[in-house]
């Protein structure tokens, strides 16, 4: 019994936490759902500003829980590391999409200007710091989220340094954890000013330093889970037990937007930080039985491939969409696309994994 879930499922490793690829690819979920509401009619799950939220304090999480031990050498070197994977599969998705991006309903030079000017902003991963929805949501335009992502990687150094130096600190974990709280303040009033003035969301949502204070939350809570090793009594039970509180708080907090109730914010943007963390914080330690779940190796392979998903799925059903002009009528059409989109980020992947072990055997 014990060799056949040795087969299914990945044994508690301190340097890889395998249940973090299964939230990717949930985070992922939420994403494609939103993108595909027409055929998925499912409204609980359409939160993609949790999926924004989480990936950003994932990616902060694992950057601090990785260096807290050593140093970034050099910030170009490890921005590039982060993004020249993903960068070949943005140019071909940014040419696949450019045929239906207007580019047939060009009529004049200054048209055509403002048309290369986007190209221009999409292959530099420039379109974030444009306040205008039809240069960050051009061509693919999920990849605005790269172009924040750039940016949280330039500035990853600096975070780190500063942090570091709070941790040699006494009481280090007390001031990092007050640190958090104040970054999370910050997060609400962010919020509360564009809502105040009527501002639009690209402030909140797409804007690069708006996802600072998440950003730098997730690396806090890294370096603090490193520092801090947990051993109880019983570990499987109680820690069982605090994931599946974290998931329960998730989905309270999705289903009733707390914030919300307390009328602090219009919309649950940059909201998701708490119930995010807990979640993060319990499944890093891999002693319950969700993360244990969370470490079956098909779903571990699924967030594996989760970052090609997110590149490829909106060029899919875009195209799907304008070919059938029937999208938003079929619902078993989202899941051909899902389906679809699993499939070529596998022949993806391997493609990139092949040419991986190539330049090794080199």
């Amino acid at each position: 019994m014990k060799s056949v879930l040795s087969k299914l499922f990945y044994d508690k490793n301190d340097k890889v936490i395998y249940p973090f690829y299964t939230l990717r690819f949930f985070f992922f979920l939420f994403i494609f759902v939103h993108h595909c509401y027409g055929n998925i009619r499912v409204p609980f799950l359409r939160k993609p500003s949790l999926a924004v939220s989480g990936f950003i304090i994932l990616s902060g999480f694992l950057t601090g829980y990785i260096y807290a031990n050593k140093k970034i050498k050099s910030t170009f070197d490890f921005t590039r590391k982060r993004i020249v994977k993903f960068l070949p599969l943005h140019i071909i998705m940014l040419l696949i999409m450019i045929g239906i991006s207007g580019i047939f309903n060009i009529h004049n030079f200054s048209e055509l200007l403002v048309f290369l000017k986007k190209i221009f902003f999409n292959i530099f991963l420039l379109q974030s710091w444009v306040n205008d929805k039809s240069y960050y949501f051009s061509f693919n335009g999920v990849t605005w989220f790269l172009s924040t992502y750039l940016f949280l990687c330039i500035l990853t150094k600096l975070f780190l340094s500063v942090i570091k130096r709070i941790n040699k600190q006494k009481h280090h974990n007390i001031l990092l954890i007050l640190l958090s709280i104040l970054l999370f303040d910050l997060t609400l009033l962010i919020v509360y000013l564009v809502n105040k003035y009527n501002l639009t969301e690209y402030w909140i949502y797409v804007f690069p330093p708006a996802r600072i204070f998440e950003y730098a939350i997730g690396m806090i809570f890294g370096l603090v889970c490193t520092n801090t090793k947990i051993n109880f009594r019983h570990d499987d039970m109680v820690f069982s037990i605090l994931e599946i509180l974290s998931i329960i708080i998730m989905i309270a907090w999705i289903h009733y937007n707390v914030f919300d109730i307390f009328s602090l914010l219009r919309k649950e943007y940059n909201s998701w930080i708490i119930p995010l963390v807990l979640i993060i914080v319990t499944f890093s330690y891999q002693k319950g039985i969700i993360s244990k779940l969370f470490s079956m190796k098909i779903l571990v392979f699924l967030g594996e491939i989760s970052m090609y998903m997110f590149m490829i799925h909106q060029p899919l059903i875009t195209y799907m969409t304008r070919s059938t002009g029937k999208v938003v009528h079929y619902r078993y059409l989202g899941l051909y696309m899902f389906i679809l989109t699993i499939v070529l980020s596998i022949i993806i992947y391997r493609f990139d994994h092949l040419k991986v072990v190539k330049g090794g055997k080199k």
